[in-house]
């Protein structure tokens, strides 16, 4: 590929709100310009239906086929991104647990070491109207997973509010506050809320934000009220690699 397309650098962080590890970033300006575009262009075109194959209770769900991606920006966003994160699970997993298993020199200066395989196995975006939202459920066929936010779920967007916060103050009188809301928000859910620990995590979309995770991790999206849409893509991914940990097929 030609030096001027390559990805600029991304901005992340690595997120452990519990057991397994989530990467949050911000997609390069130059690769969203490119990126929504080619969203765009799938929602006009509506070529390939994929709710067939999804838990979405969503009209609006498009397969983003190879050839809108072949030798993009965009491509090789999504497989630089997806080995950032396996680099990143394996130096924690095999460089911070083993800090005190005498061998932890030795591991760090080896942990960039390992080769990852990536093949991409589906992508497609959502577009959710008013109402629609995504049960809970995991990704099959996969190990990894993503999630790319094109809208901005700010007060301006919601017509509405469903289920605004609702805390209490000082008094123990309850406080409806309705600039605050999980409407439209993604909840990543792992186990049952316990002592010392997070069982699940609620993420409000942010346009140019992106997630990648297991795909076992199980989540879910909450209806909103609006007449924006809510503009989504996911791609699904089987990652292999000889870092001895399990990025094998599920």
């Amino acid at each position: 590929m030609a030096k001027d397309k390559r990805v600029e650098k991304v901005n992340f962080t690595d997120w452990t709100p519990f057991g397994p590890q989530i990467l949050v970033g911000d997609i390069p300006k130059k690769v969203y310009k490119e990126y929504e575009k080619i969203i765009l262009s799938v929602l006009e075109k509506k070529e390939e239906r994929h709710d067939y194959k999804l838990a979405g209770r969503i009209d609006d769900e498009w397969t983003i086929g190879n050839n809108v991606l072949y030798q993009t920006q965009t491509e090789e966003f999504l497989e630089q991104a997806v080995i950032k994160y396996c680099n990143n699970v394996t130096n924690r997993m095999l460089v911070k647990n083993q800090q005190f298993a005498g061998n932890s020199e030795w591991l760090a200066d080896n942990a960039n070491l390992h080769d990852f395989q990536v093949r991409r196995v589906g992508g497609w975006v959502n577009s959710m109207k008013r109402m629609e939202y995504n049960p809970l459920h995991h990704h099959p066929y996969c190990n990894i997973t993503s999630i790319f936010f094109f809208s901005d779920l700010d007060e301006k967007f919601f017509d509405d509010i469903i289920a605004p916060s609702s805390n209490r103050n000082s008094d123990g009188q309850q406080v409806i506050n309705t600039s605050t809301t999980d409407d439209g928000s993604l909840e990543i859910v792992y186990g049952s809320n316990n002592y010392w620990q997070t069982g699940s995590v609620r993420v409000r979309p942010k346009k140019g934000m992106f997630l990648i995770f297991p795909g076992d991790l199980l989540h879910c999206v909450y209806p909103f009220d609006s007449k924006k849409r809510r503009i989504s893509a996911s791609f699904n991914f089987q990652v292999h690699s000889n870092s001895g940990l399990n990025f094998g097929d599920r």
